[in-house]
């Protein structure tokens, strides 16, 4: 029940901070973009997408540090823990030097990586500078969120990027309208690292005191440091595919097609990132627990728990993904114009990688959680080898929607069938139930959702509080048909007791 009730803080904290910062933004892009631009704020949102890959320059060291972290904490290792941590405090100060330089080399192309007018150039290659330094100073203090993370007190990360969020949102307007340019954008981003960053460490030390003193007068033990590196590799490998597979789309419609073309493809998928964003923290409220129950020889819970999250991404992406499908287009045109609508197929395709993304991350972070990543890398290589492929070739007679026609593409060649198997061969994982639970809820899914766009495209929501009534009873009325649909009696029965029992503190 510990572990239950850890994960529905971690979940509940991550709903409220998703919710928060949707809302900020939605309130902020209007403003600043009104004042920045179309050409610079496209330009600004490439440059978040490149320096991402600045970022894999740590060389995956938080993905290994997540299954060290959770063994020694499942384990009751407190020694274990601090002299991981001390070890990886070291490695990224060097490998933030290496990133400090690599960044600033990086300046001279920045503009022809980022196509803009010349009258911009300058104001873009600050930002990137700035953004490149205030990433460096804190690669040392990265290792903090893991172990939180790992701890399974996600919901302390959940509140201190809420409040991250409202800094970077408030600093974003205030240097938009005073003409910071695209400067601006990054000297906010800027601000609001500092206050995560620095409570994520304060944090961290409370929990164990005086790791940040002995960083440098202890050595780490030899074979705790190549531990580290063992899974760095391959972590680095999967987070570069998934860099360039996933995050990528906005760099190749800038170089293709223009910085102009990033905005409706980013104002487009606005509420389909936060249903994204919903479904991918199951995974990660429920990372933690799975590798402990791993760690502590509870296979059977364990693929029961795996079998129950499955179905809860898959009903819970239905009921999300539906009412955004069907009056996205109302959305958007209220919020910033038809002009910033990229479409209905963009709409539906984005939603149904998001659906994907969320049972691929699911799964995939039972394997990296615990220390299989190395079995990913292969399907992951090929994966991103036709999800880039396609996206280039697809772009320019497709317009914004091929980078998402090649994301499906890739999705249905590999993951779709390579992860289930992964997870019959290394958890012995049944099939079976693992299909049926996304199965019966995208079959009730399917009608209800082209039942719902109809409505929408033949029926105007009465202003912002008709739309918010209509979408909001969507998702409480396909949560009540999976209800008595999806689950049976007995599940039903079990669900109400463990509620109960969470609610009471039993």
């Amino acid at each position: 029940m510990a572990r239950t009730r850890r994960f529905v803080l971690n979940y509940v904290g991550s709903i409220a901070n998703q919710f928060f910062l949707a809302g900020v933004g939605l309130l902020t892009t209007k403003l600043v973009l009104q004042w920045l631009g179309e050409e610079r704020y496209g330009a600004f949102r490439v440059t978040q997408d490149w320096l991402g890959y600045l970022v894999l320059l740590e060389l995956a060291l938080g993905g290994t540090l997540h299954p060290m972290l959770a063994k020694a904490l499942g384990r009751g290792d407190p020694t274990m823990v601090r002299q991981t941590l001390q070890a990886a405090v070291r490695a990224y100060f060097r490998l933030g030097l290496f990133a400090l330089f690599a960044g600033l080399a990086s300046a001279l192309i920045i503009t022809r990586l980022i196509p803009v007018a010349p009258a911009h150039a300058g104001e873009l290659r600050g930002a990137w500078l700035l953004a490149v330094l205030g990433m460096v100073f804190f690669f040392p203090l990265a290792p903090f969120r893991p172990l939180i993370e790992a701890n399974q007190r996600g919901y302390w990360i959940a509140g201190l990027c809420s409040c991250q969020g409202l800094v970077i949102a408030v600093l974003s307007v205030l240097f938009a309208w005073t003409g910071w340019g695209i400067f601006g954008q990054s000297l906010a981003m800027v601000f609001g690292s500092v206050w995560l960053y620095g409570s994520i460490t304060w944090l961290g030390t409370r929990q164990y005191p005086g790791v940040l003193r002995g960083i440098f007068k202890e050595t780490p033990d030899l074979e705790l440091r190549r531990s580290l590196w063992d899974l760095s590799w391959p972590t680095l490998v999967r987070a570069l595919c998934f860099q360039i597979g996933l995050m990528s789309d906005t760099i190749v419609i800038a170089l293709m097609l223009g910085p102009v073309f990033v905005v409706p493809f980013f104002v487009t998928q606005r509420l389909i990132s936060l249903a994204q964003n919903q479904l991918r923290n199951i995974s990660g409220a429920s990372w933690a627990g799975m590798a402990e129950l791993h760690v502590q020889g509870f296979q059977d819970l364990f693929n029961r728990r795996l079998v129950e999250l499955t179905g809860l991404v898959a009903v819970l992406g239905m009921a999300g993904l539906a009412p955004v499908v069907a009056y996205n287009g109302h959305f958007v045109r209220w919020w910033l114009g038809a002009n910033h609508y990229g479409g209905d197929l963009v709409t539906g395709l984005a939603a149904v990688n998001t659906f994907l993304l969320a049972l691929f991350t699911l799964w995939s972070g039972c394997m990296v959680g615990t220390g299989h990543v190395r079995l990913l890398l292969p399907i992951t290589l090929i994966s991103t080898a036709i999800n880039l492929a396609a996206s280039v070739i697809l772009v320019r007679p497709l317009g914004i929607a091929g980078p998402l026609v090649g994301t499906l593409a890739a999705a249905l060649c590999t993951y779709v069938w390579y992860l289930p198997l992964v997870l019959k061969r290394v958890f012995e994982t049944k099939l079976g139930p693992l299909m049926c639970a996304i199965l019966v809820p995208v079959l009730l899914g399917l009608p209800y959702v082209a039942g719902l766009w109809w409505i929408a495209h033949n029926h105007e929501p009465e202003g912002w509080m008709g739309l918010a009534v209509e979408m909001g009873s969507a998702i409480l009325l396909y949560l009540a048909l999976a209800w008595w649909v999806v689950l049976n009696r007995e599940k039903r029965v079990e669900l109400m007791t463990r509620t109960r029992a969470l609610l009471l503190g039993a």
